[in-house]
């Protein structure tokens, strides 16, 4: 009888596993955390981290929920200092068109530079992110240089660390897609054990929405005609002010065309 009950636990802890399983989302996308069925399909990364992602009331920027790293199971908007954690959230988006798109979302952290931060990416969802996972896209690991930012292959970085700024604002990034297909919007939380570096606020984020860019494109031109670069792009994704003098980059054009360079 003993082995009968274990077999059908397993087979309930099973069929909640694939029950909560991420339906990936569309573009356009938003999200504000108000919505039951979309928070199931985020996916907390927290592992046995102390501090961890949560969603619920404890900040919010409009309505009554917010995501947020919490070391209490959500009550209060606030870290353990004392603990080491690495923790993700994420969502997975599919993007059916190669091109620009345009991130938004609101956000506010204490922390400090290179100690306790924030970092956000676009990652291809074939890749595993586990909570405890911190040497890719940590500073001053893993071979890389302590002011460094490194982003592993594949993945898209949307800017660089988030911290010291306690007060909600807007991040708004154009990111470019090369490869059309499922990628998880990720968040990332890295909170090291001492006191002694920021506030004691880590990250909240709210208000998410991903839409795809306004194209430039003129239309009854000959293709010839319209093959002019509209922008550039590093091989991380990253969109660069100007084009570069040196190096290697991508190109794209507003027949829709990319081309990458090396000089």
């Amino acid at each position: 009888m003993k082995k009968k009950l274990n077999i059908i636990f397993i087979a309930l802890c099973v069929a909640t596993a694939f029950a909560q399983a991420q339906t990936p989302a569309t573009v356009p996308y938003s999200c504000n955390f108000e919505n039951e069925t979309e928070n199931a399909n985020w996916t907390l990364e927290n592992g046995t981290e102390s501090n961890k992602w949560n969603i619920g009331t404890a900040t919010q920027n409009g309505g009554s929920k917010g995501l947020y790293i919490s070391y209490d199971a959500k009550y209060e908007f606030s870290r353990e200092p004392w603990d080491n954690s690495y923790v993700y959230a994420y969502r997975t988006i599919t993007f059916d068109e190669i091109g620009e798109y345009v991130i938004d979302f609101d956000w506010k952290a204490g922390g400090f530079l290179n100690y306790n931060y924030a970092r956000v990416f676009l990652v291809p969802n074939s890749i595993t992110i586990t909570a405890g996972m911190s040497k890719a896209v940590d500073y001053g690991l893993a071979g890389h240089a302590f002011f460094e930012t490194p982003t592993p292959e594949g993945w898209i970085t949307i800017d660089g660390q988030y911290h010291s700024q306690i007060n909600w604002d807007t991040k708004t990034e154009t990111v470019n897609i090369l490869n059309k297909g499922n990628y998880n919007l990720v968040l990332f939380w890295k909170n090291i054990a001492t006191s002694s570096y920021g506030t004691n606020q880590p990250i909240a984020v709210d208000n998410i929405s991903i839409k795809k860019a306004t194209s430039t494109a003129t239309e009854n031109i000959s293709s010839t005609a319209l093959k002019n670069a509209v922008a550039y792009y590093n091989l991380i994704g990253q969109k660069l002010s100007k084009e570069p003098t040196n190096g290697v980059y991508i190109i794209v054009y507003d027949n829709g065309t990319t081309e990458k360079v090396i000089k």
